[in-house]
């Protein structure tokens, strides 16, 4: 990820199992394509099945958009920026068009299931759409939230490293850092910058509104997870290559282009 490091090459990174190779990617996309514009049609032509036809046809065709989408080519998330004035590397956490999608298709699920409580409220229907919905409502505020409000990133100035991830604030300063490595182990895998004991600088809380989106560290660590990244081992090395310099070093490194 750091200047001269070369990105991630496809024949580096495991192979996909078979659901989610690019031909049943691709099938998924264009049967949910065929499906939605189905309805679509059916709905501007058929008005006595327009609400549902419409609604459903959301459904499938954001589908097809949010499975389309994870196809892309990974690219580089780095930026340049200033944090108080001084140059600072910022690298986007996450898919953000990935993430509006998942609200979108959270939101479309939402009316769907809404719509086919509210045509006959008898209490078993209630149960069976009603339950669902309300969990769906919650995933999709919480996408929403998440892709619009958090939009997380982590962000790297010459004396300190922040992050801002899907429900966690956190931060230190350079100077507070013993080591870089990999943490958390298989289930909650990070990039982890590990604080000093005591660290003054450091800080971390967690920003939730209805899930628990994010934990604290076990120890005293500024933790970038894994999934977020699209090459951990490269920003491993950049965080390495950084923390091993001085402040002087690092504030030069930053004016040059971010890592792309």
């Amino acid at each position: 990820m750091g200047s001269g490091t070369p990105s991630t090459r496809s024949s580096d990174r495991p192979a996909r199992p078979w659901y989610a190779s690019r031909p049943v990617a691709w099938f998924t996309v264009a049967v949910c394509g065929v499906v939605a514009a189905s309805l679509a049609w059916l709905g501007a032509t058929q008005p006595s099945e327009r609400p549902g036809a419409f609604v459903v046809a959301a459904v499938m065709g954001s589908v097809a958009l949010l499975v389309g989408a994870a196809q892309r080519p990974v690219r580089s998330r780095w930026t340049a920026t200033d944090v108080d004035g001084r140059p600072a590397w910022r690298l986007r956490l996450g898919d953000p068009v990935g993430a509006v999608l998942v609200a979108v298709v959270l939101t479309a699920l939402t009316v769907l299931l809404a719509g086919l409580v509210a045509a006959d409220p008898v209490p078993g229907r209630l149960v069976l759409f009603g339950v669902p919905g309300l969990l769906v409502v919650v995933g999709a505020v919480e996408m929403w939230r998440i892709a619009l409000v958090r939009r997380p990133h982590l962000t790297l100035t010459a004396d300190r490293v922040e992050l801002r991830s899907p429900g966690l604030d956190a931060v230190v300063a350079w100077r507070d850092v013993a080591t870089v490595e990999n943490a958390g182990g298989a289930r909650h895998a990070s990039v982890a910058l590990l604080a000093v004991r005591g660290a003054p600088s450091y800080d971390a809380r967690t920003r939730r509104l209805l899930l628990p989106t994010d934990r604290l560290p076990d120890q005293l660590a500024v933790a970038v997870r894994m999934p977020l990244v699209p090459d951990p081992a490269g920003l491993l090395r950049l965080l390495r290559e950084l923390h091993a310099a001085d402040e002087g070093s690092r504030a030069a490194r930053l004016q040059g282009p971010p890592p792309g």
